[in-house]
């Protein structure tokens, strides 16, 4: 594989901006992953379209994440400029403007335009932002930096979700039509996204000197030789499926509690509005979230990750089994549902942290081909879990639902048994 040219000049940048900088990327990133994940679905399920429908349109969301490595000539491209980046979040901005202006009960096909456009923009984003993170802010302390930016992140799932969402309920009770009150929740997170390209104006480096220009076709070469050559090693095919295997019960999760707690009791959900969920699974849920995964990084810098791997591991099938009680129980009190939430959640970050510090733990930050690849997988994962919980929920209901994602989870289970035995097989194997 050649050596094509890499960025050699980077603008230095204090401490306190380096902060601020990684701040500001990752709540953009935790923004796009609202938008793509979660606000759609719920959209469209108050709009009127069935489970399945609403679970599969915005399940292809997912795909320019699961085409990361296809994108990643195009961001490297792009990649610690100031303009493009800019350029990137306008485009996000107009997208979420135009899905605002578009929705409407008959969803017409210039919303999926909208969603699609801000989907490819905000994949490309997603790729830039991790990168130039690590590249600017090298200097900050690598620990202080993702801590600060996992709380940007969740900030941005609770202002992007759970202020979004409530904002969104109160307009259906105020002005009686859906698809206003919609207008109004995707205008503000156009609002949000605008507010963060305004302070990236003045953060982002402007230097784009670099030791010589970029070829395209030598980075899409360079690209495909990677992938090739990686994906031609021995067993790599393994950990694909083994990373699909390990979160797939996860995805499930996430997607068949959404439409739980949207759908009406008569067909087995709890029936909450959007005040309801953006306060239970936006707010408490997202925060919980990120207690679980900041207790879980605290857990295994203390103890090491072999003391704490099994542990987490079956932590993250309890959030199955607290699901699957909620289904039979089905309370109606909001502080019952959103203590089940805080609980699931917490046991789910918890193990979150474990599993993906399992998959990372030999990847170099320079290895760019290992982390497009897992990613990649857990995207495509997220997207066939997307894909089968509408259709799972429609055709077996939600008890039934949830004692399969129970079942998922076992199999994650025996997935990490499984790699921990090929580990000790194979001292070469990369997990």
């Amino acid at each position: 594989m050649s050596n094509r040219p890499t960025i050699t000049y980077m603008t230095a940048l204090s401490p306190s901006k380096a902060a601020l900088l990684g701040c500001l990327l990752a709540f953009a990133r935790g923004l796009v992953l609202v938008m793509v994940m979660a606000l759609p679905m719920v959209m469209l399920k108050r709009l009127g379209m069935s489970n399945s429908w609403a679970a599969f349109d915005t399940a292809l969301l997912l795909l320019p994440f699961v085409l990361r490595g296809v994108l990643r000539p195009v961001a490297e491209m792009l990649m610690c400029r100031w303009l493009p980046l800019v350029l990137l979040q306008f485009l996000m901005v107009i997208s979420v403007w135009g899905v605002a202006g578009s929705v409407s009960s008959d969803m017409g096909v210039g919303l999926w335009l909208w969603l699609a456009v801000f989907s490819l923009t905000g994949a490309v984003h997603d790729i830039m932002a991790a990168k130039m993170t690590a590249l600017w802010c090298d200097g900050w302390k690598r620990q202080r930096r993702v801590q600060l930016c996992l709380v940007c992140g969740v900030l941005a799932a609770v202002l992007g979700m759970g202020v979004t969402m409530v904002l969104a309920g109160d307009m259906e009770v105020l002005t009686r039509r859906l698809d206003e009150a919609w207008h109004s929740a995707f205008l503000l997170l156009a609002a949000m996204l605008a507010v963060v390209e305004v302070v990236g104006l003045f953060v982002i480096p402007r230097s784009e000197k670099t030791s010589e220009p970029l070829n395209w076709h030598e980075v899409w070469n360079d690209n495909i030789q990677a992938h090739a050559c990686w994906w031609t090693r021995k067993n790599q095919w393994q950990m694909a499926l083994a990373v699909i295997l390990l979160s797939l019960h996860q995805w499930l999760l996430w997607r068949g509690s959404l439409l739980f707690l949207i759908d009406p009791g008569s067909i087995g959900g709890l029936s909450l509005g959007p005040q309801g969920i953006g306060f239970a699974q936006g707010t408490i849920g997202a925060l919980a979230l990120m207690a679980g995964l900041v207790l879980g990084v605290g857990a295994v810098k203390k103890d090491g990750l072999g003391h704490w791997l099994w542990p987490m591991v079956l932590a993250t099938t309890l959030p199955d089994t607290i699901l699957l009680y909620l289904s039979y129980e089905m309370p109606s009190d909001l502080l019952t549902v959103s203590g089940c939430l805080l609980v699931e959640n917490l046991f789910n970050g918890f193990g979150m942290a474990g599993i993906m510090l399992f998959l990372f733990r030999e990847a170099k930050e320079e290895e760019d081909v290992y982390a497009d690849t897992c990613l990649a997988m857990l995207a495509l994962s997220a997207m066939i879990a997307g894909i089968a919980t509408g259709l799972m929920v429609d055709l077996l209901g939600y008890r039934r639902f949830f004692l399969i994602v129970v079942i998922a989870s076992l199999v994650a289970a025996l997935t990490m048994a499984w790699l921990k035995w090929r580990n000790r097989e194979d001292k070469t194997a990369v997990l």
